[in-house]
């Protein structure tokens, strides 16, 4: 997608790695392939005293939501670890149709504590989107979702719950008629003979 406006931000190798759904090492292919840009700046911590920051419009026809100004900005406060910004990020992918994508942005804002990424993370891994169905770690998101205090999650907790009770109830039922009506076989049966 284009950017909505010449405002440009730039973002390391890893957030860039996350914005497209490529890999680390294909966006330092692309940087020294010319496709996209970016320049290097001291990084004192890391074993080569410098690192990659990647200009984030030149990457624009990669990036499967539009570039807006709201965006670039959540991008920005993402990438300085805000969690409640990095899903918003995940919501800009997601409502781009970027199931996968999202989910990456979601999983990072649920590491870093956001309830609203582990209700996402709840319905993308119950539903399959962007990720295989997987009920058991759907579950594990709610659960995690509810004791961050979502009262969402909590509130479909309950609701699941009551649906489990009625289910058992119901099998009791079913249960007992069925003991009932081999009674009855077996008192007929017992009769005729």
């Amino acid at each position: 997608m284009t950017p909505s406006d010449d405002a440009s931000l730039l973002v390391c190798a890893q957030t860039a790695a996350l914005l497209t759904g490529k890999t680390d090492r294909t966006i330092i292919n692309w940087l020294e392939s010319g496709a996209i840009k970016g320049k290097t700046v001291p990084a004192g911590h890391l074993p080569r005293g410098q690192t990659w920051k990647i200009d984030l419009s030149s990457m624009a026809e990669h990036i499967p939501t539009e570039l807006t100004g709201e965006f670039m900005e959540s991008v920005q406060k993402a990438e300085a670890g805000d969690a409640r910004e990095t899903t918003n990020v995940a919501t800009y992918f997601s409502m781009s149709g970027a199931d996968k994508i999202a989910v990456s942005w979601f999983e990072l804002a649920a590491k870093r504590g956001d309830a609203d990424a582990m209700n996402w993370l709840w319905d993308s891994y119950y539903h399959g989107y962007g990720v295989e169905p997987d009920f058991a770690v759907a579950i594990q998101w709610l659960g995690k979702a509810a004791k961050q205090g979502s009262m969402m999650a909590q509130s479909t907790i309950e609701s699941l719950r009551k649906i489990d009770t009625a289910l058992r109830e119901q099998q009791k039922d079913e249960h007992h008629g069925i003991l009932e009506d081999i009674k009855r076989l077996a008192n007929m049966n017992h009769i005729h003979s």
